[in-house]
């Protein structure tokens, strides 16, 4: 099974600068929002599938909503646009999320790393993984055991998690989230 993405929006566009680089959400610090939190912008596309239309980051935040700044540049024939959502896999609204890091982490991105940019968005990792656990963070498996390296996905922490219906994402999928 493909790892899960995170499903329904966090929040929504309101508005957007002229230029297209800065866009004002309508989530705040009531909801738990911190500055510097990613997120991906999406629009429904033709079959209904939300379609990704770049990645945001947060600068401002007051308390109903904030003002982020478009990572990238704005694409002109198909600019971000109020009504278009937003999602990330580090921030819930109202909620903490528990995360569980499962394998081995490169030293650019170590295991410390990611719990402390976790924890700066309001997040807590887990040591072992639980019923109340939010996401499970795939790294990579223990290349220094050879042919004998058991694949993630063979773990019991992955059956687990795929059991509870958690999601499982892969941390090079959260680490444009990270920021660094």
């Amino acid at each position: 099974r493909a790892p899960l993405q995170p499903e329904a929006p966090d929040g929504s566009v309101q508005a957007v600068s002229a230029d297209g680089a800065l866009v004002w959400l309508d989530i705040g610090s009531q909801a738990g929002l911190a500055v510097g939190t990613r997120f991906e912008v999406l629009r429904p596309g033709p079959n209904g599938a939300l379609v990704s239309k770049g990645q945001v980051e947060v600068r401002s935040v007051d308390k109903t909503g904030s003002t982020a700044g478009l990572l990238g540049k704005a694409v002109l024939l198909d600019p971000v646009l109020p009504g278009d959502v937003v999602r990330s896999p580090v921030f819930s609204a109202r909620r903490v999320l528990h995360y569980h890091l499962l394998g081995e982490f490169p030293i650019s991105l170590s295991k410390e790393f990611v719990q402390a940019r976790l924890a700066e968005h309001g997040g807590v990792v887990d040591s072992s993984i639980s019923e109340t656990t939010d996401v499970l963070v795939l790294g990579q498996k223990n290349l220094s055991e050879g042919d004998f390296a058991v694949e993630l996905e063979d773990t019991d922490e992955y059956r687990k998690a795929d059991k509870w219906g958690m999601r499982i994402v892969r941390l090079a999928d959260l680490a444009s989230y990270l920021g660094s």
